[in-house]
């Protein structure tokens, strides 16, 4: 996020917005937008410390590649450089191009968007750069890659002793703000729960109520298994008490 790059015109285009809203804002929202102002300063600041971070540990210092493995570390071919060679030439210039041409935001402005109206009402004018914004910016950033050089760029003593000075930061940093405790606890184990209680209405509950549909028919066919037993002798008794039946119907409940 380093002026002239492409990121840092998408960051500062985020702070020049925030910054007009606190500036035409009063009352909770100028220190609410104030605040969210200078978070992401502070965020900017961070981006670029940890980007720094893994830039020295990766290219600078003793080389730590597996000896199994280091005979397969190479340049990678031109088939992959000249498209990155592409990319950044972009990543310098496309941002600068965009940003003081206006072109991005003409093309916006005609999408709708209701932070780009709310912003045009409050001002007066669209969404702009400012320049303090922009020297701030990138004072948080070179502070961060500075902080990063510092910190990574040779000896790690300088590291460990903040690691120790800061422990309880380093340690909730370490433990990734326990973000994986919390969402086993809250995520992963509720909707374990919710699976098991599923599985058992599915077993006991569904397939039951299915199984009983399924061996009605079963059922009812095995009653009626023994009147079909193959004689025809038997058939015709049925046939006969069947008829004496029907007559007997008729004669005590005659027709009319």
């Amino acid at each position: 996020g380093v002026a002239p790059f492409a990121g840092f015109w998408s960051k500062d285009a985020i702070l020049g917005a925030v910054h007009d809203r606190a500036h035409h804002a009063t009352g909770f929202a100028h220190h609410l937008y104030s605040g969210l102002y200078w978070v992401g300063m502070l965020t900017a600041g961070l981006t670029a410390f940890y980007t720094f971070r893994g830039f020295f540990l990766t290219f600078f210092g003793k080389e730590q590649i597996p000896p199994e493995a280091g005979h397969h570390a190479h340049e990678a071919p031109h088939v992959m450089t000249v498209p990155l060679l592409i990319l950044a030439f972009l990543a310098v210039t496309i941002g600068w191009y965009f940003t003081w041409t206006g072109g991005v935001v003409d093309f916006l402005r005609h999408t709708p968007s209701l932070a780009y109206k709310t912003i045009a009402d409050t001002t007066g004018t669209q969404p702009s750069s400012h320049g303090d914004v922009m020297l701030v910016s990138t004072a948080f950033a070179l502070l961060g890659v500075a902080l990063a050089a510092y910190l990574y760029l040779g000896s790690s003593a300088q590291a460990t002793l903040m690691a120790r000075l800061f422990r309880p930061l380093y340690w909730l940093s370490y433990r990734k703000f326990f973000l994986d405790e919390i969402y086993q606890k809250f995520i992963v184990w509720p909707l374990q729960g919710l699976a098991a209680v599923s599985d058992w209405f599915d077993r006991y509950v569904i397939d039951a109520l299915a199984n009983l549909v399924g061996a009605f028919p079963g059922a009812v066919g095995w009653l009626l298994r023994s009147l079909q037993n193959g004689m025809v002798q038997f058939y015709a008794l049925a046939m006969i008490l069947g008829l004496l039946v029907l007559i007997g119907t008729l004669a005590l409940w005659p027709a009319g």
